[in-house]
């Protein structure tokens, strides 16, 4: 869950990063564009292609954190209410825990 929601916020932040630079690459490429068209012309027509991307990764961006929270708070509480902090209950779940979560489980 954390993984992707670092992924989505790769994405938003590469998504801001590519709308400054296609202004400046259209400028620097005005040798091989049509005589009808201007680095400012094409820019302005799809600048609000490009702001519609921003704001639909920035939405999906939030939805995604929301949700992997809500997931995360769901799966925690399980976990917790099945093994919890009873030293009995932590001991009868321990022979079906592999060894290295078991590790973790009795330092903490």
């Amino acid at each position: 869950m954390i993984a992707f929601v670092a992924f989505n916020f790769c994405c938003f932040a590469y998504s801001i990063f590519e709308s400054t630079q296609i202004k400046e690459s259209l400028t620097n490429s005005t040798d091989y564009m049509d005589s009808n068209w201007t680095a400012e012309k094409l820019h302005s027509s799809l600048k609000p292609f490009l702001y519609i991307v921003i704001a639909v990764i920035a939405v999906t961006q939030c939805v995604i954190t929301w949700l992997s929270y809500q997931l995360f708070q769901e799966f925690g509480w399980k976990i917790y209410k099945k093994i919890g902090a009873d030293p009995r209950t932590k001991s009868k779940q321990l022979p079906s825990i592999p060894t290295s979560a078991r590790k973790d489980i009795l330092r903490s």
